[in-house]
């Protein structure tokens, strides 16, 4: 069946609310996902990597140390993507 409307661009739920507990001590004041990878975190490079294969709209749900990703992403501005936060 043709669609004269424009494809949407896919959406992400990324999980990123665990405790990290086989990281530790690492994770005991830094989330998981916030782990630097080279000179960024890990939650960047994945967001960036998903942006280039043209995902525009990321759900990311949160838990441990959640202010940390909130506050570093925010709304996703910065990277050129919409981000929304849901806490588990």
């Amino acid at each position: 069946m043709a669609s004269s409307a424009k494809a949407s661009h896919p959406k992400a739920v990324i999980l990123a609310g665990g405790m990290g507990t086989r990281l530790r001590p690492y994770t005991y004041f830094l989330p998981k996902p916030m782990l630097p990878l080279g000179d960024k975190p890990l939650l960047e490079h994945l967001i960036q990597w998903l942006k280039e294969n043209e995902v525009s709209d990321f759900v990311l749900s949160v838990s441990y140390l959640h202010k940390m990703i909130e506050t570093y992403f925010d709304q996703g501005k910065e990277w050129g993507v919409r981000i929304s936060f849901v806490r588990s």
